[in-house]
């Protein structure tokens, strides 16, 4: 599958119901810090050669200051893995303006790389990113080499570079790549076996229980969703303080 293959979808999922929120609920959701309402983390899944991922990794950064309660797990799963390794050179712009829109939105201007890369050797990264505590600076910097500077993030000298720049030991990197590959390669499989558990069918998708949001998702929608799932979380906290209170 190319870019101008991936669907463009806005679709939201709730088996539990909606909640509505009044002003006073959305202030008081937005004071509140994580541990105040016991939260969970919302799952993202993403591929970097998604431009919908890339809008609602921005996305997820604007909010990240609003609600400090919501923990972000970043869950790569790999959209198109029949790309050959050393990449597709495009010849064509793949943003649609449904794209650039959503990306104005975000508060950026979405540019077309000139090449879609193989992203699993950047999929895999992320845990060697994360495992090193750079898992929020190795994600805004593959997503700037690939969308500013069409960079091929699916060659490992890339990737290095990369890990370097972001603060990391990329010769600690690529011995890791090259003697513990495997292990790497089980946790992205793994990753994507929770997609099928989660029944993901397009990127992006925010999963949190039962609510999921789906495809090219923005910035409104995502504040809405966040609010819903935090309030949702802190009426149950009432509930179940007013229960001990019994």
């Amino acid at each position: 599958m190319r870019w101008e293959e991936i669907p463009s979808v806005d679709v939201t999922r709730d088996d539990s119901g909606s909640t509505e929120l009044n002003s006073s609920s959305r202030a008081k959701i937005i004071a509140l810090g994580r541990d105040d309402l016991g939260m969970s983390d919302i799952k993202v899944y993403f591929d970097y050669v998604c431009p919908y991922c890339l809008i609602a990794h921005e996305n997820v950064r604007k909010f990240q200051a609003k609600y400090p309660a919501i923990g972000y797990d970043w869950k790569p799963w790999e959209i198109c893995p029949e790309t050959p390794t050393e990449g597709i050179v495009l010849d064509f712009s793949c943003v649609s303006p449904t794209l650039a829109k959503l990306a104005e939105e975000a508060g950026f201007q979405i540019q077309s790389p000139s090449i879609q890369p193989n992203s699993h050797v950047a999929l895999m990264s992320l845990f060697y990113a994360k495992e090193n505590g750079r898992l929020e600076q190795y994600n805004n910097a593959v997503f700037k080499a690939l969308w500013e500077g069409s960079k091929n993030i699916g060659e490992l000298t890339t990737m290095s570079r990369i890990i370097g720049e972001i603060g990391l030991d990329s010769k600690d990197y690529n011995r890791t790549m090259k003697n513990h590959r495997d292990k790497y390669a089980a946790m992205l499989e793994e990753s994507e076996t929770d997609a099928i558990d989660d029944d993901i069918q397009l990127a992006p998708t925010f999963v949190f229980g039962d609510k999921q949001i789906i495809g090219n998702v923005s910035a409104r929608k995502i504040d809405r969703f966040i609010e819903k799932i935090a309030v949702s979380q802190q009426s149950q906290d009432d509930v179940g303080s007013r229960k001990k209170l019994q």
